[in-house]
């Protein structure tokens, strides 16, 4: 949706963005977020990133567990699950100590095309009697 920092700061004014969200998967494919305001939304946060603590949701353990948060601006969206105006992007997510892009996240596991790692973390579905969900006409099937 952005190209540049400078599009993202103009578009977070221009519709006075109350918040900025920044998502980013763990190890077996659970979201999370860190929402800022969107006041905060600088551009030396969005071209620096934000820091976290990858050790409290299993990504490094607690020793090293210092990690950035970019945010992907290809991925920027308004978000409708909020009720204020929320901004929301995918993130990547670094090494703190490093400044290297962390090379376990799934998002970028999945980037680099490297399908026996990403396959631990994919959900898989199983349907028993051939190839169709059962659909009633009343629920969603399975």
């Amino acid at each position: 949706m952005f190209k540049s920092i400078e599009n993202v700061k103009g578009f977070i004014e221009k519709n006075q963005i109350s918040a900025v969200d920044l998502k980013y998967c763990d190890l077996w494919g659970g979201l999370h977020h860190i929402t800022l305001p969107g006041s905060q939304s600088t551009n030396e946060l969005m071209a620096k990133g934000i820091g976290f603590d990858g050790s409290s949701v299993g990504l490094k353990n607690v020793k090293a567990g210092d990690m950035i948060l970019k945010p992907d601006l290809k991925t920027g969206f308004l978000d409708p699950f909020w009720e204020r105006l929320t901004l929301s992007f995918l993130s990547i997510i670094y090494n703190a100590d490093t400044q290297e892009i962390f090379t376990n996240d799934p998002r970028t596991l999945s980037r680099n095309g490297n399908p026996g790692q990403v396959s631990s973390s994919r959900s898989r579905l199983f349907l028993p009697d051939g190839d169709r969900a059962p659909n009633d006409g009343i629920g969603p099937g399975w």
